[in-house]
């Protein structure tokens, strides 16, 4: 089995994801290249941006019909201001486009689209060990008695007075892991992508079955898979 994954981000889906299917798909092996993937192997690529990711589909088609191995093409997106469901019927009708106007469509393998509700760092809401009792932050007290994520679901949380929901989020989870002493970004990633971080987002969903559904979308693709 082979995977060719598609995430948005450069820097925080690539890190999160590479260290997620270390943990869920610690039989799936990385390739540098998508031609030296043989067994058990993914390839993860970053479109570079929102702007940039049909034509990075439309090219990650092409490649996977030319190596005829890959069992699955992964493409990862942010919702931000749209919603799962319009933004799902937006990259299939792309799909669709590209069948009838170009025939382009996948040969061999299944396309699975994971949509992130609102973005990634929504996800990384979920960890309720992350919130302090009384916090020292006068923004994230604000933030918490605004919304409340470690009870609440981070996916339906709204977006405060930023412009975008995306933005709030991250402003969120990067207070809170400020407020435990890790500041800078590289660490917080480093620490979502930790085993034990993970663990904590998989016991939420346990917990609350209603709870960041689409984060679930993810965790059981991959469980189908192992």
């Amino acid at each position: 089995m082979n995977l060719f994954f598609l995430v948005e981000g450069e820097v925080a889906e690539t890190t999160i994801y590479r260290g997620w299917l270390a943990h869920l798909v610690p039989q799936l092996r990385e390739v540098d290249s998508p031609q030296d993937a043989m067994v058990q192997n993914y390839y993860l690529i970053s479109s570079g941006g929102q702007s940039k990711t049909k034509p990075a589909i439309k090219e990650a088609i092409n490649e996977v019909n030319a190596r005829g191995n890959y069992d699955y093409l992964v493409v990862c997106l942010d919702a931000e201001e749209s919603t799962v469901e319009l933004l799902t019927d937006e990259i299939h009708d792309y799909l669709q486009q590209l069948a009838d106007q170009e025939s382009l469509q996948l040969e061999k393998s299944q396309f699975i689209l994971i949509v992130q509700n609102r973005c990634l760092e929504t996800w990384f809401l979920g960890n309720r060990t992350i919130y302090p009792v009384t916090p020292k932050d006068k923004e994230l007290s604000d933030y918490l008695v605004y919304y409340h994520a470690a009870y609440a679901d981070p996916e339906l949380m709204g977006a405060h007075d930023f412009l975008t929901h995306a933005q709030f989020h991250k402003r969120y989870w990067w207070l809170l892991l400020s407020e435990q002493k890790i500041r800078n970004s590289k660490l917080q990633l480093n620490e979502v992508a930790r085993k034990s971080y993970l663990a904590q987002l998989q016991a939420r969903v346990v917990a609350e079955p209603s709870h960041l559904q689409t984060f679930q979308t993810f965790i059981n693709f991959c469980q189908r898979i192992i």
